[in-house]
């Protein structure tokens, strides 16, 4: 996501970052809060993300900061903040840092106005055990995928998190293009994997868009 708006901001673009549920405080730079879940900005917030953007490229929205955690905002404030950038980078979802999940029934927690919903993997869940050392919601992912608690991860079992109606997919609006990028490619062995999952996605969804890459987080503070 921050790379995305570095990228947007290179362009001499205008990009807003935020989330639909939670930050840490270390993902994050500057931020607004806008104080408050209610579906739409006042005009008066919307003047100041606006005069904010005009002093610099990349402007991080968010509802509330508590002291451990960044609280997001409602999925429909996305509307507003869709008229005063050039693009809305949103995280709709979470895994604690683990490589791969399979949502809860409220996750993930679209916006209605998504154009691209992307899921990420990381392409380590392979080999690893289904266990919450190495996934998030072990126990949802057993349940689409037939795998169970404490077997291997296989690249089948990442295709079925993917693909299943309640995987990473569940309940994106449907005019949204789907995308998955599978990160942490850093070996001949991690991108050979990377391609058996990318061949099996395209077999049965050949609209679904795969991107096999090592996304480097540390971005610049690009508005310094």
């Amino acid at each position: 996501m921050w790379r995305l708006s570095w990228e947007y901001a290179q362009d001499h673009k205008r990009a807003i970052v935020t989330t639909t549920t939670r930050l840490g405080p270390c993902q994050a730079h500057e931020f607004i809060a806008i104080g408050s879940t209610a579906p739409s900005l006042s005009p008066q917030m919307l003047k100041r993300i606006e005069a904010h953007l005009a002093r610099t490229p990349v402007v991080l929205v968010i509802g509330a900061a508590q002291s451990d955690k960044l609280i997001g905002i409602h999925p429909d404030v996305i509307s507003d903040l869709q008229s005063l950038a050039d693009s809305v980078f949103v995280e709709a979802d979470g895994a604690r840092s683990l490589s791969l999940k399979a949502p809860a029934p409220y996750e993930p927690v679209w916006p209605a106005a998504t154009t691209v919903a992307v899921a990420v993997v990381g392409i380590d869940a392979v080999g690893a055990w289904l266990d919450p050392a190495s996934v998030h919601r072990p126990e949802r992912v057993a349940a689409i995928t037939g795998l169970a608690l404490g077997e291997l991860i296989t690249t089948q079992t990442v295709v079925a998190c993917i693909l299943h109606p309640e995987g990473l997919f569940a309940r994106v609006p449907p005019p949204a293009r789907r995308a998955v990028l599978i990160n942490k490619v850093k070996t001949d062995a991690d991108l050979a994997a990377a391609n058996e999952i990318a061949d099996s996605l395209a077999s049965h969804n050949s609209s679904l868009r795969v991107i096999i890459a090592d996304v480097n987080i540390e971005v610049v503070k690009i508005w310094r």
